[in-house]
């Protein structure tokens, strides 16, 4: 596991490799089963622009979903890790204001899916914190890169990476590019 801030000083810090190898295999797997359940944008709670959803990208909100259980889902429990107390000290290390972390209290997660021309535009979360983590089926795909306008930084997205932000940062998601026939699954 690798911690670091891409800027210093800026609300955004990346967690390479947080999940072990046995941990992505399940997540992977309760993704594909998921992807069935996925709704369009204007279900997934999406900002509007003069009207428009503007974002364009299929998802889930799990707690809603397993409502009832929430062990039901593997990904729901394993991304508890990201409350782990060594975690949020290695973070905190990083940046103090991630010492949000020690009052959170709620947690939703939606599970997102983006394939060819898929993105979001640029917009801010109602969270105090947002963290995405990137889960990639395919890497034959150009794009997908979370962009911040303020500080002119883009990030590059890996398969098994966590990024940690402040939800009130303007951020965006580009368009994904797949030369493949079908859908490219980020």
């Amino acid at each position: 596991m690798k911690i670091y801030n891409p800027i210093e000083n800026f609300p955004v810090s990346i967690i390479e490799d947080l999940y072990s190898n046995e941990e992505l295999e399940i997540i992977m797997k309760e993704i594909n089963i998921l992807e069935y359940f996925s709704l369009p944008p204007d279900q997934t709670g999406t900002a509007y622009r003069d009207g428009k959803a503007i974002k364009q990208n299929m998802g889930i909100f799990l707690d809603y979903l397993f409502l009832e259980n929430r062990a039901q889902s593997k990904i729901l429990s394993i991304n508890r890790k990201i409350f782990n107390k060594n975690i949020v000290q290695l973070l905190m290390q990083k940046n103090i204001i991630w010492s949000l972390f020690e009052i959170v209290n709620l947690d939703v997660t939606l599970l997102s899916y983006y394939s060819n021309k898929d993105h979001y535009g640029s917009h801010e979360d109602f969270s105090p914190i947002t963290v995405l983590s990137y889960f990639l089926r395919d890497s034959d795909f150009t794009g997908g890169q979370l962009y911040f306008p303020q500080a002119n930084l883009e990030i590059q997205i890996k398969h098994n990476m966590c990024i940690i932000m402040l939800g009130s940062l303007r951020h965006q998601v580009m368009p994904i590019i797949s030369n493949k026939i079908g859908r490219a699954h980020v």
